[in-house]
């Protein structure tokens, strides 16, 4: 689908809300995820199981069928499909179930300055997470409580080193606090992976990718760049051009992508995705230049004992190429 045209042919928006703010069409919908259980069933197809009219209706324990047969229609077409058996969940329908079934509308997450094992990159300090609370009123805040961290934001404590989005409280649900961080990374990895590929995790649209590089970039012993807020002075902040949800990656992140990149980590005894990967880029990366300004070409020097690694990306944050 290329034209706005066609990206709009839908339900709009006031449409969707309309059709789902009934408890009757909830239920159906809430029913008809019911039927499937692979785990029980391993040996199903990927076609979902149907209802037929009535048992549908008995099911959500609904007596007047003309009323039932009223909601059931508005859910035909874009939530339900009717079928020679009767009625099962499209794609769409199962998505509602299952986005209030991950308590992402309903339920809240909150951590308090709890901790967690992994030591600080920068200082070996306590680390501890943030979420929910006045201090990190947009996602989850991943903080030192002994350095200035990574980054200075107005309003929120010094010693932020990660500032990211936060599991689905199923994520979290009967995990510890560690356990819970461990998992919120390996969903982040795969989920900055797409951005860098150019497809936005949360609905797949494109991603415009902005260099966001500082020009006066000061920074001491442990401390935060006072012109731009970071300790890195090249970072590449992307943009879904439909849902406007919006990244800052660090080179270090970017290079990841490459498998030359990867193997080098591997080679010298780190696992480039394991639960350690956010400390990679200050404990490996020796430098970072800007070389070319037309177009922007940027060179990371990653040095581990005695081998280095020289790796070009352009302006997109994309590896270009790769010197031993």
């Amino acid at each position: 689908m290329s034209s706005d045209t066609e990206r709009r042919s839908g339900l709009s928006p006031d449409e969707t809300f309309a059709i789902l703010g009934h408890e009757t069409r909830l239920a159906i919908l809430s029913e008809l995820w019911d039927l499937d259980d692979p785990l029980d069933d391993p040996d199903s197809t990927f076609e979902r199981k149907a209802l037929s009219f009535a048992d549908l209706r008995k099911r959500v324990g609904m007596r007047d069928g003309s009323q039932f047969n009223y909601h059931l229609t508005q859910l035909v077409g874009p939530f339900v499909r009717q079928t020679d058996e009767g009625y099962a969940l499209r794609r769409a329908g199962w998505q509602i179930i299952s986005t209030i079934l991950a308590g992402t509308l309903t339920d809240e997450v909150v951590f308090d300055a709890e901790p967690i094992d992994d030591p600080c990159p920068r200082c070996g300090g306590q680390v501890v997470l943030d979420h929910g609370t006045n201090r990190s009123p947009e996602g989850l805040l991943i903080r030192c409580t002994a350095c200035e961290g990574n980054y200075d934001f107005p309003e929120i404590p010094s010693g932020v080193l990660m500032r990211i989005g936060m599991l689905p409280p199923a994520g979290v649900s009967a995990r510890s606090v560690t356990e819970m961080y461990r998992k919120l990374l390996t969903w982040k990895k795969h989920r900055l992976l797409m951005r860098i590929e150019g497809v936005c995790p949360e609905c797949s649209g494109e991603i415009a990718v902005i260099p966001l590089i500082c020009e006066d970039h000061v920074v001491g012993d442990g401390q935060v760049c006072p012109n731009c807020d970071r300790t890195v002075e090249i970072q590449f902040k992307s943009v879904c051009s439909v849902c406007k949800g919006a990244w800052q990656l660090s080179t270090g992140v970017h290079m990841l992508q490459h498998p030359t990149v990867t193997a080098f980590y591997h080679d010298h005894g780190y696992d480039p995705w394991g639960h350690k990967w956010p400390r990679l880029a200050t404990e490996t990366i020796a430098d970072q230049t800007v070389v070319s300004e037309d177009p922007l070409t940027i060179e990371a020097t990653v040095v581990i004992d005695d081998d280095q690694l020289a790796v070009t990306l352009d302006e997109e944050g994309t590896v270009v190429d790769v010197q031993t």
